[in-house]
Formats: C-alpha cells, sequence, structure tokens
C-alpha cells in the first residue's frame, strides 16, 4: 500500500508515478488554453470548475485528472503571444522536467542536512552568479520562491548593510542561509 501512495524507489510506487506523470502530461496537453485568457470573470470560471475541489471522501484519479482539464482551460496562457505577462513569463522548456525531479525528491532547502547535494548546487550556482555579475569577492546569494520572497529579501540585506554601515550595528543577526 505504501509503495503505491508515495514516491519511492519502490517498483510499485515508481509505476504509479509514471502512470501518474503520463496521464497529468496527457491532461495538460489535451487543455491547453487556445487563447490568452477565457475572457471570463471569477463567478463564471467558479462556475464552471469543480464545486468542492477537496471532498471529504477523496478523489479517484480519473476524477482528479477531470478536474485538472477543468482548471487548465481556464488558466491564462502565458506562452501565448498575445498574452502581456506582467509577472509570469513562458517557462522554457527544462523547468518542467526539472521541477518533476525536484518536487520527487522534496528537498528542503532549510539545512544542509536535509539536502546535502542541492545545498551544494545552490552555492555553486550562487558563485557563478556572483562572477557573472562581477561581484567582489566573499558576495554571497540565496535563492527565493518568487519574486515577492526576492523583494522582502533585498529589503532585509539593504535594511542590514545600511543598519552595519550607519550604525555598526546587523540587524539581521541570522544568516541568510548561505554556506561560507
Amino acid at each position: 500500500m505504501f509503495e503505491q501512495e508515495f514516491f519511492s524507489d519502490a517498483p510499485a510506487s515508481l509505476s504509479v508515478w509514471k502512470d501518474m506523470l503520463l496521464r497529468a502530461m496527457a491532461t495538460l496537453e489535451a487543455n491547453l488554453p487556445a487563447q490568452p485568457y477565457s475572457g471570463l470573470g471569477p463567478r463564471e470560471i467558479a462556475a464552471r470548475l469543480p464545486q468542492e475541489l477537496l471532498p471529504r471522501q477523496g478523489r479517484t484519479a480519473d476524477e482528479a485528472f477531470a478536474a485538472l482539464g477543468e482548471i487548465l482551460r481556464y488558466s491564462v496562457a502565458v506562452w501565448h503571444p498575445h498574452t502581456l505577462a506582467h509577472l509570469h513569463c513562458p517557462v522554457v522548456l527544462p523547468a518542467p522536467a526539472a521541477e518533476v525531479v525536484l518536487t520527487a525528491l522534496n528537498q528542503s532547502m532549510d539545512s544542509f542536512d536535509q539536502a546535502p547535494a542541492a545545498t551544494v548546487v545552490e552555492q555553486q550556482i550562487s558563485d557563478w552568479l556572483c562572477r557573472l555579475a562581477a561581484m567582489p569577492a566573499g558576495a554571497g546569494a540565496t535563492f527565493t520562491g518568487g519574486g515577492a520572497q526576492s523583494n522582502h529579501m533585498g529589503l532585509l540585506l539593504a535594511r542590514d548593510t545600511f543598519s552595519q554601515k550607519h550604525w555598526g550595528h546587523r540587524a539581521s543577526p541570522a544568516s541568510c542561509g548561505i554556506l561560507r
């Protein structure tokens, strides 16, 4: 039972995982929006989507993929040439493939012991980006989950730098998660 419910190296787990990936790809391909946006408002879209996304008794895989298809049909097509993305851009093809691996491993970047190889890779990419941007020796970086988090991190780092420069005090005593 466990192997059919959770990702692992067990043959039963891998078999169900492959089936789910193939079904997800087929559902995505069959329901991709053909236009930038359906033009429908929130109430109209809500009326077309499954009314109970998380039923108490759960859903079969068939029901879940049918619900996914409905959701996909009313999504924004960020790849469409008439879509002007103010925050989102089209996805480069390696990203969805990488996301499959990333999600399957479910690495937490909170600490080295939860993601040893991923932590080293993050540090190597951070170092590379710093060199690419011609940053001074000792510069560092950290990855964030999105723009809002990046902006927040930038403000915190700017506050810390200002506080250190003008008052000789670090405003953010904790490290930003950088390996050094």
